[in-house]
């Protein structure tokens, strides 16, 4: 069995670059200050998938000065384990949207991409606690750029942007790990040879419909 704990995970986290369901409801708030967007974070994997659902919302506001605010609250995540965490957006190539599971078959990153797109920005990996709960809450400067587009910035997609979460304790043994003989914690993840799908596999999307 390999296993993955929590101290090398770091190290694998900034190796990879990483840093449901149809498009969940949302709301636009605008005024002459800010440009605000709450949406909800839902389950990717269909629920035949072991411990693979969870719940959230994301708010993301621009601020008069261009800084862009992100908000991340999540439940039901495997306790005590990292959770990758990204914002994604096709720009402006065809609609975001996230995956929808099918019983018996995971979603793994791979799957997603077509869906969600590429990373545009990497946000730091959250560690849940007991409960299986994170809250993140950060404000990135108004040039940040985008990870495929250094001209495009964090602001130009603050409407469009899907915010996805990773990890999944599949076989709920408490760490990210290849085990034999097991459907679904048995795979390896489908962008980093060698590391589990546990680490990878995409549990919460979520993002304004465009």
């Amino acid at each position: 069995m390999k296993k993955l704990m929590i101290s090398t995970t770091t190290a694998l986290v900034a190796a990879i670059g990483l840093g449901g369901t149809a498009l969940a409801a949302h709301d636009q708030v605008k005024n002459d200050k800010v440009d605000k967007y709450t949406y909800s974070l839902d389950p990717v994997q269909d629920p035949s998938i072991p411990n693979s659902q969870a719940s959230g919302s994301t708010t993301i506001t621009v601020l008069p000065n261009g800084d862009v605010k992100v908000k991340v609250t999540a439940t039901g995540l495997a306790p005590n384990l990292p959770h990758l965490m990204h914002l994604h957006d096709v720009l402006g190539s065809a609609p975001s949207d996230c995956p929808a599971g099918t019983p018996g078959d995971v979603v793994t990153v791979a799957d997603g991409l077509p869906a969600y797109g590429a990373i545009q920005l990497p946000l730091p990996t959250q560690v849940a606690d007991a409960g299986g709960s994170i809250s993140y809450n950060a404000k990135f400067p108004a040039d940040t750029p985008l990870a495929t587009d250094a001209s495009t910035t964090l602001g130009d997609i603050a409407g469009t942007a899907q915010v996805v979460v990773h990890g999944i304790d599949f076989d709920g043994n408490g760490e990210y790990a290849i085990v034999a003989g097991d459907p679904f914690a048995s795979q390896e993840s489908s962008i980093v040879p060698g590391a589990p799908l546990e680490l990878t596999a995409p549990v919460l999307c979520g993002g304004i419909d465009n």
